[in-house]
């Protein structure tokens, strides 16, 4: 025998179950495949504003003195080049390159709009962020449901004692009398 309360906390635990079978795996493709985009937008972003163009060493490459101040050498070695940027200006300055390379090496260099020099834009990571997200979101809806069976059984709880506090007022008196 069971109360009808019972019976509505257990029914609703199996829904539960079942909407999260059904839900989480709707939300999280649709969390990853936004985040995808966004990552894959915001790399695209970066791709627009930097080029990789090819440069010709004009010296062959030295290696500066520390300029961090430890003593330790710096492994970073220095030449001059000569690149064209997307816009066909020709461009001249020193640049530095990975090891001591000689005169009239060719070398991949990143360069902005202005035809300047600048760091290698990160790889895009857009499935690893994706992953991320999907996980918080099947997290989330799990919190939800979580919430949702924990709300419920306090409501039926207050439901339950509050039937057995109404009971006991009545058989309460009627039992203690027979003692």
């Amino acid at each position: 025998m069971s109360r009808r309360s019972d019976r509505v906390e257990g029914r609703l635990g199996l829904l539960l179950v079942v909407a999260f079978f059904l839900v989480a795996p709707l939300v999280g493709a649709w969390v990853w495949n936004v985040a995808y985009r966004s990552e894959e937008g915001q790399s695209s972003r970066v791709r627009d504003r930097v080029a990789r163009v090819e440069a010709v060493l004009l010296d062959d490459a030295s290696e500066p003195a520390p300029s961090d101040g430890t003593g330790m050498p710096a492994d970073l070695w220095v030449a001059r080049a000569r690149w064209s940027a997307p816009s066909g200006a020709e461009h001249v300055g020193a640049v530095q390159v990975a090891g001591k390379l000689s005169a009239g090496d060719r070398i991949g260099l990143w360069i902005d709009r202005t035809g300047e020099p600048v760091t290698a834009p990160e790889p895009p990571h857009p499935g690893t962020e994706a992953a991320l997200a999907t996980t918080v979101a099947v997290l989330a809806v799990l919190c939800a449901l979580v919430l949702t069976k924990a709300t419920v059984r306090l409501v039926l709880d207050r439901r339950r004692m509050r039937a057995w506090q109404d009971e006991w007022s009545e058989i309460g008196p009627r039992w203690t009398r027979h003692r």
